[in-house]
């Protein structure tokens, strides 16, 4: 029940942030919105709990929780009488057919089994990954038992840790945890990764059903949730799945605004969420620099329709939101002196870059073993590449274009990533890159069912 509450309370304040950032503007389906508050929640949570360490004052449920109830008091007051229109998310009715509606049954309670098994998984055991023991809960306990981040942790004590650089998003998110239950409870903290899982393939289905029928929806989200090596890292406790969530949801709502660029608040939480995607794990920061090149080759392209005062205005909304966001956890990087262990940015140098030239031949292997190895992903890489050779024209078709440029931004940088790090090429990427992948998985699942919507019929 304490564990319950717990999650209530997060809920509660991502939905007053949602609330106040796009509910009150747009109606969506209830659980799209709690989808939406959980990662707006948790995300709001653990950053007041950072904020609270700069302010020297101990981790209670009170000191985190009021400022958000006076915020939440002050919007009620403010807001209370006022009236506003409100739009609701295009989501087509269920067509009523009956070899569709046991298509979209039989999709149901395989989603439902889905789901189930990875609460069982995350569950049958406490943290035992690696990652997730050495890094994030050893962290999240720290701070539990402290009652707040050490004074000395960023410059003595947590340099002991394992990559101390990462951000703490995980681990205060398992200390709030920690401190609704009482204690240090190594199974029940776990929920929080199923429930990221769970809110990606609603956002999934939701995004899909703006264009999809129900079962068109429900089939890619079906392709996602049974991918061996998605529902296995969304409960062993590493940060890849909520990554994930945050990057999916952020370039979603950035598509939402691509089609009505009136749509302000789209662009808002975009930003909000690839803010997050950065203070839940170090790629997040280069999913933001992704979103916003995407968001300067789309306003470019219509510069005859935004006039250079509206994109200059919608790109420094976007970058002012991500680096309010940002800067606490950076301002720490910077102040702490901490360095990420695995790459080298002198690296970046030109000259040097030329030099790696031997790293593309067990770069391409390891690409290759990932893609055409159905044991992890089953088959969804050889469909994927299936599309490119078959679709070239459809991939960078009007509607297409911004998302297949996304994602070969994306894969590039991880490419960068490994080009500029001082590790042994064959080490490292055979310990990174068959989960690197699930920081984009929802996001090509999105890709493939956008071009394959008239090839299907559903």
């Amino acid at each position: 029940m304490r564990t319950v509450l717990s999650l209530i309370v997060i809920l509660a304040v991502g939905w007053y942030i949602a609330y106040m950032v796009l509910f009150q503007k747009y109606r969506m389906p209830l659980i799209l919105a709690f989808a939406i508050s959980y990662g707006f929640g948790m995300g709001a949570i653990t950053l007041t709990m950072l904020l609270l360490h700069f302010c020297n004052i101990k981790f209670t449920g009170a000191m985190i929780l009021t400022p958000w109830i006076i915020f939440g008091m002050a919007s009620a007051v403010i807001f209370f009488r006022r009236r506003s229109d409100i739009s609701t998310l295009k989501t087509p009715p269920l067509t009523v057919n009956k070899r569709l509606s046991r298509l979209a049954s039989f999709l149901i309670l395989g989603l439902a089994f889905e789901i189930f098994y990875v609460f069982f998984l995350a569950f049958i055991k406490p943290m035992e990954s690696y990652d997730a023991v050495a890094m994030y809960a050893f962290k999240a306990k720290i701070f539990y038992l402290a009652q707040g981040i050490p004074s000395d942790f960023f410059h003595t004590l947590g340099l002991r840790l394992a990559h101390p650089d990462y951000p703490l998003s995980i681990p205060l998110g398992e200390t709030f945890v920690y401190l609704f239950l009482g204690n240090v409870n190594d199974q029940l903290v776990k929920i929080i990764f199923p429930l990221y899982y769970s809110a990606v393939l609603v956002m999934l289905y939701f995004a899909i059903r703006r264009f999809g029928s129900a079962s068109y929806a429900l089939l890619f989200s079906f392709i996602l949730a049974t991918i061996p090596q998605f529902s296995a890292y969304a409960a062993n406790g590493y940060l890849d799945v909520p990554l994930a969530y945050y990057c999916f949801a952020s370039i979603i709502f950035l598509f939402f605004w691509f089609e009505d660029t009136s749509k302000t608040r789209f662009l808002i939480c975009s930003a909000i969420m690839v803010s997050l995607a950065g203070w839940t794990k170090n790629e997040g920061l280069v999913y933001g620099i992704i979103n916003a090149a995407v968001l300067i080759v789309f306003l470019f392209d219509h510069r005859t329709t935004h006039t250079p005062v509206k994109a200059v205005s919608s790109i420094l909304i976007y970058v002012a939101i991500v680096a309010a966001i940002s800067a606490p956890w950076l301002w720490v990087k910077v102040t702490g002196h901490l360095k990420n262990s695995d790459i080298d940015l002198s690296y970046a140098h030109p000259a040097i870059l030329v030099r790696q030239y031997h790293k593309i031949i067990p770069i391409l292997y390891e690409f290759q073993k990932q893609c055409l190895g159905p044991k992890k992903w089953n088959i969804l890489w050889i469909v994927a590449l299936f599309l490119c050779i078959t679709r070239p024209r459809k991939i960078f078709s009007e509607a297409m274009k911004y998302q297949s440029f996304y994602l070969i931004l994306v894969i590039c940088s991880y490419l960068f990533f490994y080009f500029v790090s001082h590790i042994e090429i064959n080490y490292f990427l055979s310990r990174t890159w068959s989960r690197f992948p699930l920081h984009f998985l929802p996001s090509v699942v999105y890709w493939m069912a956008c071009i394959a919507k008239k090839d299907i019929d559903l």
